[in-house]
């Protein structure tokens, strides 16, 4: 753009500014108006702070269950599942071989993503409840 055309829009934007004549209304009516702006802020300031302490707790509850079953689903997989035992008939198809070696592995991972989808859906329904239910009062008219 040119000099000239910023030049323009400045004397645009000075003569909106001076063409401006609020006219002020009842001031009681204003602080009325004024104080409801700013208790439907702070309603929503504290709504959205007790959204972010449910949305942690949700998440440290998810993490501590998520390391608890991992943990055992680890220590089942590793104590329990012991390669051979489970197949007792002589393997020759290699898929068969495959999973005979790799059972604890699969197991695991198998277990893993169940266990996983379960928490999330867990999560998801905990968050989903706790978004129905208001932990603040009605603001006050």
């Amino acid at each position: 753009m040119k000099e000239e055309d910023f030049l323009k829009q400045d004397d645009n934007l000075q003569q909106l500014f001076d063409d401006f004549q609020p006219t002020l209304a009842d001031n009681d009516q204003f602080m009325q108006s004024l104080s409801n702006k700013l208790d439907a802020i702070d309603y929503i300031t504290q709504r959205q702070l007790a959204q972010k302490r449910c949305y942690r707790r949700t998440l440290v509850i998810t993490l501590v269950a998520g390391v608890v079953g991992g943990g055992l689903l680890t220590a089942f997989a590793l104590l329990y599942l012991q390669p051979g035992s489970l197949f007792t008939l002589t393997l020759q198809a290699d898929l068969s071989k495959f999973i005979h070696e790799n059972l604890i592995a699969i197991s695991l991972t198998v277990g893993t993503l169940l266990l996983g989808g379960i928490l999330i859906a867990t999560a998801n329904f905990v968050l989903e409840v706790f978004s129905y239910r208001s932990p603040l009062k009605k603001m006050k008219n």
